[in-house]
């Protein structure tokens, strides 16, 4: 299709028992376009307009008496069931705490729908727990789900450009949904000072280093698998640290 301007269409939603796919009696159940010459089609990229749905002429009272839906639901009885019973999924934006900033990142958790190239939005971890468990309460057939680790702390925008770069090879065009590669970042400052903490060798360990900064459990190891990590710096923290 064409470049269709803002004003020629609209995005909308129906819970059931207002369109259904053409050429069938099967009911449609989510996001829509309806464009201001009458016609309608399923998901809501005007991009993509393959799936056209009708409106029948007389709209049924309620989802589960219409005829046409009655038949469906005798033909497709456990997916007639299954479409009535499961809850939309709402989007939702994570709000990073205290603890995610110390461990400097956050996980973030998507979906896309699997009829539409674009059709990613973000969700929070009940909802993705819930549809890769497949617990029935959200229509786990419709979307793909995944997750990212989100840079809070260092050059957050480098690390979140190659997270995303990464994760685009399992789900294209998914960086869309993450604009602003610092959202969430703040400079982070040292609010620690620690003192009389010594290395082995009698070296004082910088004092604005965080309680949890210690000895590793394998010898020589220290910062070196760290992600704030550069050269003999902490990004994180903004102090000097040991490699090895």
């Amino acid at each position: 299709m064409a470049y269709v301007p803002k004003s020629k269409y609209k995005i909308l939603y129906t819970p059931g028992g207002e369109l259904l796919y053409k050429g069938s009696i099967m009911p449609y159940v989510g996001d829509y376009i309806k464009l201001s010459n009458g016609f309608y089609y399923a998901g809501k990229d005007i991009l993509n307009t393959r799936t056209e749905l009708i409106k029948p002429k007389k709209i049924p009272k309620g989802f589960s008496h219409s005829v046409m839906q009655s038949k469906y639901n005798k033909l497709k009885p456990k997916k007639f069931d299954f479409l009535g019973k499961v809850k939309r999924i709402e989007s939702t934006k994570p709000t990073p705490i205290l603890k995610d900033y110390e461990k400097g990142y956050i996980k973030r958790y998507f979906v896309k729908r699997n009829n539409e190239a674009l059709g990613y939005f973000e969700i929070g971890k009940k909802t993705y727990n819930s549809l890769k468990k497949r617990k029935g309460e959200h229509d786990h057939n419709l979307y793909s789900i995944g997750f990212i680790e989100w840079s809070l702390m260092g050059d957050v925008v480098k690390t979140n450009k190659n997270i995303l770069d990464v994760k685009e090879k399992q789900f294209p065009n998914v960086s869309l949904l993450f604009p602003i590669l610092n959202e969430f970042s703040k400079e982070r400052k040292a609010k620690h000072n620690i003192k009389g903490r010594l290395y082995p060798n009698g070296e004082e360990i910088p004092t604005n280093l965080p309680p949890a900064y210690g000895l590793p459990k394998k010898a020589n190891q220290y910062c070196q698998n760290c992600r704030f990590r550069e050269k003999t710096k902490c990004n994180s923290w903004k102090a000097e640290i040991k490699t090895g």
